[in-house]
């Protein structure tokens, strides 16, 4: 059996969780996130393992989700965790101003770079054309939240019709192709 050394940053965490998630965390789902090791209403760790952090993830799209199976639910999640962290302020007015102002492949660019810098996912991004790009991912069980997240992002800067497929290649790797009109 092999282990999965990869780990989440506690800020992430509590990032998703408490503030993107937070309000849509009742009762019955804050306890089945407990039971699989995720207590939010004690301190957070700083770091989780991987495998854990997908567990929670699985369990709270199953929750949110329950008419979507596996992939489009956490395809829905990331695109709920965008959508909270705008409407909750997470995301400030003017960001989205100068993100409007870069267009969509700047603001991936930039947004994946940030990524980068500040957890272990791991970034390449390869433009085809003025509206299309191609996420090169270090994780194949994301590329679904990410996907989410991505098209969520390409419409809150104002892409038109923006759409995402994801191909996982292993659980270490994923390709998310993202376009707009």
């Amino acid at each position: 059996m092999t282990t999965d050394a990869r780990m989440i940053s506690g800020k992430w965490v509590d990032g998703l969780f408490n503030k993107a998630l937070g309000p849509a965390i009742d009762s019955e789902l804050s306890q089945r996130l407990a039971d699989e090791g995720l207590h939010l209403d004690k301190p957070l760790a700083s770091s989780y393992p991987h495998e854990r952090f997908m567990k929670w993830l699985q369990v709270s799209a199953a929750d949110l989700y329950p008419e979507a199976a596996g992939g489009d639910a956490l395809h829905k999640l990331g695109a709920r965790v965008v959508n909270e962290l705008q409407s909750g302020g997470g995301v400030k007015g003017p960001v989205l101003v100068m993100a409007r102002l870069m267009g969509p492949r700047r603001t991936l660019r930039q947004l994946a770079e940030f990524v980068q810098g500040h957890s272990s996912l791991k970034i390449s991004l390869t433009e085809h054309g003025s509206r299309e790009v191609r996420l090169e991912l270090n994780e194949g069980d994301l590329a679904d939240f990410i996907a989410g997240a991505m098209v969520q992002v390409l419409t809150a800067v104002g892409a038109r019709g923006p759409r995402a497929t994801t191909q996982v290649v292993s659980g270490a790797k994923s390709v998310v192709a993202l376009t707009w009109g």
